[in-house]
C-alpha cells in the first residue's frame, strides 16, 4: 500500500475562510454600535444596517463553512510504501520485524468532519487528512513520518493492512482518533474479545 508522505509548512498564500468574513462582519457591527452609542457619533442609520445585515451573514458564513476545508499548510515530499515485508520510505526498506515500537497513530482522512458549523465560528469544518504519523525505532534512531490519507476509502485500506499484521502476529500499536483501535475501529470490551478470537 502506497501512502503520500507530507511536509507540514507554513501557508504560501493566505486563504480567506467563512470565519473571516464573520470576524470582519461581527468587527463593523462592534465598531459601529461603540461610535454610536459610546462616542454619540451619529451614523446615520448605519447601525441599523450592521445589526440587520449580521444575520444573514452568519447565516451565509455557517452555510460556506460546511464544507469548507481548512486552508493547505503542507507539500507533498515523498511515498510511503508499507507491506506484511517492510516499511520504505525514500527508497529505503526497514524491515518490519526489525521495527521497535511500531505506531500508527491515525487521526483523519482528507474531507473528514471535524466540526461543525455554529454562528461562531463557522468554518472551516473539513479536514486535510494530514494529521497521521507511522513512528518506530530502527537501529536505535527514531523516525516519525507524517503523511496524508486522501479518502475514507484509503482509510479503510490502511485498516485492513493493519488486519493483516494482527494476522502475522507483527508487534504494533494503532491509535485512531487518540484511542486505542483495532483496525482502525474503536472497540469495546466485548467487540474487542471477540476481534482478538478472529484473529
Amino acid at each position: 500500500m502506497d501512502l503520500i508522505e507530507i511536509l507540514e509548512s507554513p501557508l504560501t498564500k493566505h486563504k480567506i475562510t467563512s470565519n473571516n468574513v464573520l470576524d470582519l462582519a461581527m468587527g463593523l457591527s462592534a465598531i459601529a454600535l461603540c461610535l454610536q452609542f459610546v462616542f454619540e457619533i451619529s451614523l446615520n442609520g448605519y447601525v441599523a444596517l450592521f445589526a440587520v445585515l449580521s444575520l444573514p451573514v452568519s447565516i451565509i458564513t455557517m452555510i460556506w463553512g460546511w464544507n469548507e476545508y481548512f486552508p493547505i499548510n503542507y507539500a507533498m515530499k515523498g511515498l510511503i510504501s508499507v507491506s506484511l515485508k517492510d516499511i520504505s520510505i525514500h527508497n529505503l526498506n526497514y524491515p518490519i520485524t526489525e521495527l521497535y515500537n511500531l505506531t500508527f497513530d491515525i487521526n483523519d482522512f482528507k474531507g473528514m468532519r471535524v466540526k461543525y458549523p455554529s454562528v461562531y465560528p463557522a468554518g472551516p469544518c473539513l479536514s486535510q487528512g494530514i494529521n497521521n504519523f507511522i513512528r518506530f525505532n530502527f537501529n536505535g534512531i527514531e523516525y516519525s513520518i507524517q503523511f496524508l490519507l486522501r479518502s475514507e476509502t484509503e482509510l479503510n485500506d490502511l485498516g485492513r493492512y493493519l488486519n493483516q499484521l494482527y494476522v502475522h502476529k507483527i508487534d504494533f500499536v494503532e491509535t485512531y482518533g487518540g484511542g486505542k483501535s483495532y483496525g482502525l475501529k474503536n472497540l469495546n470490551y466485548a467487540e474487542i474479545q471477540e476481534y482478538k478470537k478472529q484473529r
